[in-house]
C-alpha cells in the first residue's frame, strides 16, 4: 500500500496526499493505514505536523474519515510515538481530549503498554516506570508480562540492576509457577 510506503521512508506529504485520496474517494481506512500515518505526523515536533494528527482525530470524530471500529489500537502507535519523542503534554491531550472525552474510550493495558515501550525506546525509565504507577495501577489494570518485560529490557540497558531485579520478582510473582528444568531429566 502506497500510504504504508509513504510513511515507512518519513515522507509526511506523500502520505498526506494519499489519505486524502482515500477520503476523496469514501473508502473505509483500515487501523494498517491510519495508525501508521498518525505515527508520522506524531514523529516530527512541530506545529503543522501536531495540527495533522489532530484534524485526522477531528474528522474521524466528526463522521469525515470512515472506519470500520474505532477502539484502543487506532490511538495506540500515536501515543508510542508522542513517548518516544517525550511528548507527554501531546499523550495527555490524544488520552483526555480525545479517547476518553470525544470517543468514550478508557485506554487499556495494552494502550498504556505503547507509552511506556515508548518510553523504554527513549531510554527515560523515570517516565516508563511513572506510567506503570500513576496509569496501570492507579487505574487498577493489571500489568501484563510485557510491561514488566519492558520494564526489565530497560532498566537492564540502563545498568540499573536492582530495578531490573525487583521488575523480575514482580514479574516472577504474577506468573505464580514457572516451569523450569528438571535437572535430572534427559532434554536432549
Amino acid at each position: 500500500e502506497v500510504i504504508a510506503i509513504a510513511c515507512g521512508r518519513k515522507d509526511f506529504q506523500m502520505a498526506r496526499k494519499y489519505i486524502s485520496k482515500v477520503v476523496a474517494e469514501n473508502y473505509v481506512l483500515s487501523h494498517e493505514t491510519l495508525v501508521p500515518y498518525l505515527r508520522l505526523c506524531a514523529h516530527f515536533d512541530s506545529d503543522v505536523n501536531r495540527k495533522a494528527w489532530m484534524k485526522v482525530l477531528n474528522r474521524i470524530y466528526h463522521g469525515n474519515y470512515k472506519l470500520e471500529i474505532i477502539d484502543n489500537r487506532l490511538f495506540s502507535g500515536l501515543l508510542r510515538e508522542l513517548a518516544e519523542n517525550g511528548r507527554s503534554t501531546d499523550e495527555d491531550r490524544v488520552i483526555n481530549s480525545f479517547m476518553r472525552s470525544k470517543f468514550g474510550i478508557d485506554p487499556n493495558v495494552d494502550t498504556y503498554n505503547e507509552i511506556l515501550l515508548g518510553y523504554v525506546a527513549r531510554g527515560d525509565m523515570f517516565q516508563a516506570n511513572k506510567v506503570l504507577q500513576n496509569m496501570i495501577l492507579k487505574e487498577n489494570l493489571g500489568p501484563t508480562p510485557l510491561t514488566y518485560r519492558a520494564l526489565i529490557h530497560g532498566y537492564t540497558f540502563n545498568n540499573d540492576v536492582i530495578a531490573a531485579y525487583k521488575c523480575l520478582d514482580d514479574l516472577l510473582a504474577m506468573s505464580g509457577n514457572i516451569e523450569q528444568d528438571d535437572p535430572g531429566s534427559d532434554t536432549n
